[in-house]
């Protein structure tokens, strides 16, 4: 787990009271996900801040957006390099590496099982200029 995140005091209820203000949420989700709260979350468990932020907007009764990015969105690192341990003397960084995957990937799952119209998107370069127009694709996968 990468703390840099967890350097910010009271991280998670900035996150809510960031989120409390808005009408909606949208979420690109893909192979990878953020650093994760130092503490389970009691209400979620153990998710990602990213994971975070969706959840809760859900459990407030936000409109939320989910976006997934299929297979064909690059990175500005090559997914080798990414969900490393943020410990350059972690003794098993691979193993985390694909702790951290199967994570998301279940993640994932889940969402896809939960909302089944959820919108699957080619994001090239992870472009968020193109987000609008993706969102608009979205709008019959709006829910609370």
């Amino acid at each position: 787990m990468n703390n840099s995140l967890n350097s910010i005091p009271n991280y998670l209820q900035l996150l809510r009271d960031k989120i409390d203000s808005c009408e909606g949420l949208p979420q690109i989700a893909g192979d990878t996900d953020s650093d994760e709260p130092s503490e389970i979350d009691t209400e979620f468990g153990r998710v990602s801040y990213s994971q975070y932020e969706l959840l809760y907007a859900r459990s407030i009764g936000l409109t939320t957006w989910l976006i997934i990015a299929d297979s064909g969105c690059t990175h500005g690192l090559p997914i080798a390099q990414l969900d490393l341990p943020g410990d350059s003397n972690h003794p098993t960084p691979l193993s985390y590496q694909d702790e951290q995957h199967q994570f998301q990937q279940n993640y994932l799952a889940r969402l896809k099982t939960e909302n089944p119209l959820c919108q699957t998107a080619e994001l090239p370069n992870c472009r968020t200029a193109e987000l609008p127009t993706i969102l608009s694709n979205c709008r019959i996968s709006s829910y609370p």
